[in-house]
C-alpha cells in the first residue's frame, strides 16, 4: 500500500460471485468508486457511466 497511497482495498469472502453474496456492501462501494473516478476525470456534464449502467440494466433486465 505504500506504493499506492490512494488505493482503497476491501476484502470480502465472496469469490467470483461477490455481487450475489455481498451486494448490500459491495454495491455502494462500486457506485462510490465510479462517481469518484468520473469526478476525477472531469465528467461533470451529467453523462454518468453509473447512470448508463442503470439504464442498460433497466432496458435489458426489466423488473
Amino acid at each position: 500500500m505504500q506504493d499506492l497511497p490512494r488505493m482503497e482495498a476491501h476484502i470480502f469472502d465472496g469469490g467470483h460471485l461477490l455481487l450475489e453474496t455481498h451486494s448490500e456492501v459491495a454495491t455502494p462501494l462500486i457506485g462510490a468508486f465510479i462517481r469518484r473516478t468520473e469526478h476525477q476525470l472531469g465528467k461533470e456534464d451529467g453523462r454518468s457511466a453509473l447512470g448508463q449502467s442503470e439504464l442498460y440494466q433497466h432496458r435489458h433486465h426489466p423488473g
